[in-house]
């Protein structure tokens, strides 16, 4: 069979038997297209083969950095320690209040200051208690969050009990970048955004990352390179 250049032949469809050439995704007289390679997901930092368009490789992983919760964490001792300097502070008064009050207004009956401790310890306890849940939770919400970058898109796992999974084609992306607040500077980390022509996920942001400008320019280079000779129609 006589091949039209290096990158085209003309080969007879195994359904019709007519000539169809070798880069047309199905033959343009019966509709045949050929079975594609299973897609599959290379292990990270593993080069893709030569059909690296089937396959998936994973360039990057990873979760939010801990150093998020270092606001709430310093937010708790301060509020704890105010509270346990104003309990002490507060005692001796409230301990006379109840003194006074249980004596009654002859000054007599029994002088017992207990409620008073009693209840300063309830006050301070219950705040140390629901801080100490409240952080909880947020290392596990931080930790059950997973950050993925394929060769392919950009996918954000996340929940504790319940998951949902939200991804972007990085054939779609826009634009992209990141930011830093100036602790977020000190501790070497920052927010990653992506916006997408996507309307299910239009943008798509990857909190505490560390070197976030590293990745922004890994995710950058990487839908450069998936946009090439792509053609997209978006609607307006």
């Amino acid at each position: 069979m006589r091949q039209t250049g290096d990158r085209m032949a003309l080969v007879p469809c195994p359904e019709c038997g007519k000539s169809m050439s070798t880069q047309a995704p199905s033959c343009p007289h019966c509709g045949y297209a050929p079975p594609a390679g299973p897609v599959r997901f290379a292990a990270v930092g593993e080069a893709a083969p030569d059909a690296g368009r089937r396959t998936e490789t994973v360039l990057w992983e990873g979760s939010p950095s801990l150093k998020l919760l270092l606001v709430q964490i310093l937010r708790t001792l301060i509020v704890a320690t105010a509270a346990i300097v104003a309990a002490i502070l507060v005692h001796p008064l409230a301990v006379s209040f109840f003194e006074d009050l249980s004596s009654g207004k002859g000054g007599r009956g029994p002088r017992d200051g207990s409620p008073a401790t009693l209840i300063l310890m309830v006050i301070v306890g219950s705040y140390l208690v629901i801080r100490v849940i409240v952080l909880s939770t947020s290392v596990m919400r931080l930790r059950s969050t997973k950050y993925r970058l394929t060769s392919q898109r950009l996918v954000v796992e996340q929940g504790i009990l319940s998951r949902t999974l939200d991804e972007v084609d990085l054939r779609t992306v826009d634009d992209s970048g990141f930011s830093q607040s100036p602790l977020e500077r000190l501790q070497k980390i920052g927010t990653v955004w992506v916006l997408a022509s996507d309307r299910s996920t239009p943008r798509l942001a990857l909190r505490g990352i560390p070197d976030p400008r590293a990745l922004r320019e890994k995710i950058r280079e990487n839908a450069y390179r998936m946009s090439q000779g792509q053609v997209f129609t978006r609607s307006t």
